[in-house]
């Protein structure tokens, strides 16, 4: 029978059109290439693909765990001897049960003994870093205080109680104000060596005359060692000092 002039004639499916109505496999026996929505995607021009966004899903996640992992080694860096500390415990112990157990139980009492001590210290150090303003705190020990910033210096380590090393961050807050380095060594000297209830401790036991001119000698010691670590650290290592203590 022929076909009526006024028949519509057979159209072709084309691949862009069997995509847009839904017909994914046009063809019997070949597999489309893509899903239907990355179909219509590439064939209307709206976006990538959904084989392209999971490709940057993957490589964001990628890039996360890196930046994780290097996270994590930054940290790991930062406390190497705390971590070879604990991994030397750990081998004591494994090798000899009963020392590495007085080892650990050592280990506690000494965090038992900074977690008691640090933060009182740290309290201190937000007050210095709020209350005293730089200005204040470099005209009595920038470079130009002189002997009354040796002074404030000593008085400050000396009438100090705490552990030697609840002295360091409160001296990187000194260098952060604009303490002169002199100065700072100055005072983690006495801090070390002059304290007052130390001094006192030695009249009472050892008498005033050995209290006093063993506090005269460590008032000259600490002064001759501020001099000479000053003059042998160069000015590019204290500007980097300086530097690793700015906010």
């Amino acid at each position: 029978m022929s076909r009526s002039l006024h028949d519509d004639p057979p159209r072709e499916s084309s691949p862009a059109s069997a995509t847009v109505t839904g017909d994914i496999n046009p063809r019997p026996g070949v597999e489309p290439a893509v899903d239907a929505v990355d179909a219509v995607n590439c064939a209307t021009g709206g976006g990538r693909p959904v084989a392209a966004h999971r490709t940057a899903a993957h490589r964001t996640i990628g890039t996360m765990g890196r930046s994780r992992l290097a996270a994590v080694a930054r940290v790991a860096l930062r406390y190497r001897v705390f971590l070879l500390i604990i991994a030397a415990d750990a081998v004591i112990w494994a090798v000899r049960p009963s020392a590495g157990t007085a080892v650990f139980e050592r280990t506690l009492s000494n965090f038992a003994e900074m977690a008691a001590v640090l933060p009182p210290i740290f309290l201190l150090i937000g007050l210095l870093d709020v209350w005293v303003p730089r200005e204040t705190l470099m005209r009595f020990l920038g470079d130009r205080s002189g002997l009354l910033g040796v002074a404030i210096s000593i008085v400050l380590g000396a009438a100090a109680a705490g552990p030697l090393y609840a002295a360091f961050p409160v001296a990187a807050i000194m260098m952060r104000k604009g303490a002169k380095f002199s100065n700072v060594i100055v005072f983690l000297g006495s801090w070390s060596t002059l304290k007052i209830p130390m001094a006192l401790f030695e009249a009472s036991a050892l008498g005033a005359r050995f209290a006093i001119t063993r506090w005269i000698a460590s008032v000259l010691g600490v002064a001759a060692m501020a001099v000479i670590i000053d003059r042998a650290v160069t000015k590019d290592e204290k500007r980097a000092i300086y530097t690793r203590h700015e906010v």
